[in-house]
């Protein structure tokens, strides 16, 4: 399915520079996203959960999540 992203944190390093964007993908619901992330990626598509994309902290490690498909269409897609 066609669905908008939207970046919510434009001064992190995964993010910076990027634009709101539409993508074809799978979307994912009712997953865990715990407390104290940083979102990066937001959507409003109803068969998804909200933050699709987010980082955070562990230990001295920058961990990020991006919670998209892994078909061709999304590695393909073009931002």
């Amino acid at each position: 399915m066609h669905f908008k992203v939207r970046i919510v944190s434009h001064d992190n390093p995964v993010t910076r520079g990027l634009s709101d964007f539409e993508i074809f993908d799978e979307t994912y619901k009712g997953f865990y996203v715990e407390e104290g992330i940083t979102p990066l990626l937001t959507t409003d598509e109803p068969s998804s959960t909200p933050v699709i994309g987010w980082s955070k902290m562990y230990g001295k490690a920058r961990i990020v999540t991006l919670q998209s498909g892994h078909d061709v269409p999304t590695l393909k897609s073009k931002l």
